[in-house]
């Protein structure tokens, strides 16, 4: 990406990112969902990613883990 930090990652239909916070942790990788840069309650369809810190190796697996809790949430 051009430039920042963050990636915004919109989610696929019926899948909230509040949910898939708890089983991502589960699967030991992490990210901010959209929530929490909202005043009020805000939509619950996109989580933020860091990639400025983590190598290519561990943005990979990070993006795997993501992958697995993600089909677990949709079990």
């Amino acid at each position: 990406p051009k430039g920042g930090m963050f990636l915004w990652v919109r989610l696929p239909p019926a899948v909230r990112a509040s949910e898939l916070f708890s089983i991502a942790l589960e699967h030991g990788v992490a990210f901010v969902p959209a929530p929490a840069f909202y005043a009020e309650s805000g939509p619950d369809d996109a989580i933020r990613l860091n990639f400025s810190y983590p190598d290519s190796a561990t943005l990979r697996e990070g993006a795997r883990r993501l992958g697995q809790a993600l089909a677990k949430l949709r079990e």
